[in-house]
C-alpha cells in the first residue's frame, strides 16, 4: 500500500492505494499523455514513443 497526498493551497488530501493500481494509473495517463503529445509535435514523435514504450517495462 502507498499513502498518496495532494496539497492544493492549504488543504491537504491523502489517499491509500496499492503499489500495483497506481503504477498502473500512471502507466495508462501517460501512455495517453505520449499519444497526444505525439499527434501534437509529429516532429518529436519518435522520442515519445521511446519513452511511451518505456512506461511499458
Amino acid at each position: 500500500m502507498l499513502i498518496v497526498s495532494c496539497k492544493s493551497g492549504a488543504e491537504t488530501r491523502q489517499a491509500n492505494v496499492g503499489e500495483r493500481e497506481f503504477l498502473n494509473a500512471l502507466r495508462t495517463a501517460g501512455d495517453i499523455f505520449f499519444r497526444k503529445m505525439s499527434a501534437l509535435l509529429p516532429e518529436n514523435s519518435e522520442g515519445y514513443e521511446i519513452a511511451r514504450l518505456s512506461l511499458m517495462s
